[in-house]
């Protein structure tokens, strides 16, 4: 399962390089403390490309 997600994670990052992520005006990331440290509603990006 683990060799699968590898391509996944190459596209995009591939994809990312051509566009520029930017944090929703008004939305915070709330971090939520787990076993690892996540945010707690999901993040809002608006994506544009470069």
């Amino acid at each position: 399962m683990q060799f699968a997600l590898t391509p996944v994670k190459v596209v995009i990052c591939e994809v990312l390089q051509e566009l520029s992520p930017d944090l929703e005006p008004g939305k915070e990331a709330q971090p939520e403390s787990m076993l690892i440290l996540r945010s707690k509603n999901g993040v809002y990006l608006n994506i544009k490309p470069l």
